[in-house]
Order: structure tokens, then sequence, then C-alpha cells
């Protein structure tokens, strides 16, 4: 049996890693890291872009109000504030 093709867009990067199941969600029967899960992965650019993915986050309704204040403790509040991008 032959595997489907598809074109990948160069905004995404696949990886594996395993991520407990709490911080998983499946889109299609794949597995996807969940918002805050990805979030944190991005730590390592730098609080800016922590602060702009959770206002992005916030604004399209992705973040539930457990996983706020999961990132929160975690980042602080400021990342609360509005973001803008200079």
């Amino acid at each position: 049996m032959g595997y489907a093709r598809f074109a990948i867009s160069q905004s995404v990067r696949l990886h594996r890693e395993d991520i407990p199941i709490n911080d998983r969600w499946f889109e299609r029967n794949v597995p996807c890291a969940t918002v805050p899960r990805a979030i944190e992965e991005i730590a390592d650019l730098g609080l800016d872009r922590v602060h702009e993915a959770v206002n992005d986050a916030r604004q399209k309704r992705l973040l539930r109000e457990a996983e706020l204040k999961r990132l929160v403790e975690r980042f602080g509040c400021d990342i609360l504030e509005p973001y803008y991008r200079s």
C-alpha cells in the first residue's frame, strides 16, 4: 500500500517527541501538542515570543482558564498584558 504525499508548508515544523497524554490532542488521528505545550516549547526563543503566542491564543480563544493559569505560573503575569508588535 502506498502512502499519500502532500506538501508541507514552510511554516510547519514536524518533529517527534514523547509528551504526556495531557499535553496532546488529536487532529485527524495525528497526535499534536496542545496550545499550552506548544507555547512552553517556544520559551527558548524568549519571553517576547511567549507573550505574543499567549496573546494570539487568547484572542482566538484557544486557551482554557486552567491552561492560562499554568502558563502564568511558569512565565509570570506580564504575559497577560496586551501584546503590541514592535
